[in-house]
């Protein structure tokens, strides 16, 4: 069974979702998920260079606020222990929105940053961050997605 966060830590690894509906620490992954795919780089490699962890922080605190824009109690602790809880994931971990992208696959673009763009829209918040990455991620994926449906073609003239 595929976990919920959709990041594989190492080959054969799952991370377990945290329960923690709405907070940072259920949604850290899916932030450096998409951070590693408009990067292309590992956990490790993500959280160890100074403008990688500047922008992975940056979209956490933009969680945080459409979340308390949108009632939900966030904490500056919550993000603290998000952050922690990235920095002790293995190095070599790649979230599988990012394996994704890289293959032209599918991925949960639209269900993670997609979903903190739909929110700002919501909340009046804004998410500079995120409206970059989902923007950048969504023309790379945009080729995998499925085509609409666009009725019966049979060939015959």
């Amino acid at each position: 069974r595929r976990p919920r966060c959709g990041m594989r830590l190492a080959p054969g690894f799952p991370l377990p979702h945290s329960g923690i509906e709405g907070s940072p620490a259920a949604d850290g992954p899916h932030r450096a998920a998409s951070v590693a795919a408009a990067s292309g780089l590992t956990v490790g490699e993500l959280r160890s260079h100074p403008r990688t962890r500047e922008l992975l922080v940056a979209c956490l605190e933009e969680v945080r606020a459409v979340g308390v824009a949108s009632g939900v109690a966030l904490t500056r602790q919550d993000l603290e222990d998000t952050i922690r809880f990235i920095d002790a994931l293995p190095a070599e971990g790649t979230p599988s929105m990012a394996r994704d992208i890289s293959a032209g696959r599918p991925s949960e673009l639209d269900a993670q940053t997609g979903a903190v763009v739909s929110r700002w829209r919501a909340t009046g918040v804004t998410v500079p961050h995120h409206q970059t990455l989902y923007s950048l991620l969504e023309i790379r994926e945009r080729g995998a997605r499925p085509k609409p449906f666009s009725g019966l073609q049979c060939g015959l003239s």
